[in-house]
Parts: C-alpha cells; sequence; structure tokens
C-alpha cells in the first residue's frame, strides 16, 4: 500500500490499477530511476570533479615539492659549530 491508498482508503485493487496507469503515463521517467541511473550519474559526477580538481592538485604539489628540495639543499651542508650560522640566527 502506498500512502495515497491509506490516505483516501482506496481498494487494493483499484490501488494496483492506479498505479499500473502511473507507471504506462511515467514511463519516460523509469530510465532516470533507480541504482544503475544514480550509479551512472555519480560516477560521471566524480570523474568530471577529478578531471577539473586533478592539474590544479598536481601543480599544488609539484610546487611544495621544489620547496622541499630547496630546504633540504640548504640543510644539506648545515654544520651546527658554523659561526656565520649563528650570526644570522641572531640577526632574525
Amino acid at each position: 500500500m502506498d500512502q495515497f491508498t491509506i490516505a483516501h482508503r482506496l481498494q487494493m485493487c483499484i490501488s494496483v490499477t492506479i498505479g499500473n496507469i502511473m507507471y504506462l503515463l511515467c514511463r519516460h521517467l523509469v530510465d532516470r530511476m533507480g541504482t544503475p541511473y544514480l550509479q551512472r550519474i555519480l560516477n560521471q559526477q566524480l570523474t568530471n570533479h577529478i578531471r577539473n580538481t586533478l592539474p590544479n592538485l598536481r601543480n599544488k604539489l609539484q610546487s611544495q615539492l621544489l620547496a622541499m628540495e630547496k630546504d633540504v639543499d640548504e640543510y644539506r651542508n648545515f654544520r651546527p659549530d658554523d659561526p656565520t650560522r649563528k650570526t644570522k640566527a641572531l640577526m632574525q
């Protein structure tokens, strides 16, 4: 039983007949309902989202990588007992 049947206290056979008529009238909507349609639409939206955001994410990660490589190069030759290093730290 659906809500319409309960609200209008229709008999079950009338309710089924109304349901069948509605199905025939709204047959064009059947393709847009259900799990397969939802799965296809969500998959398409996810693919578009990934396609749109991936280039920006890649650029951001590459810039972070370059910054980290620059820091690594700076600390690669780091010596704790270097007097010029202590002077730089005091000046900042």
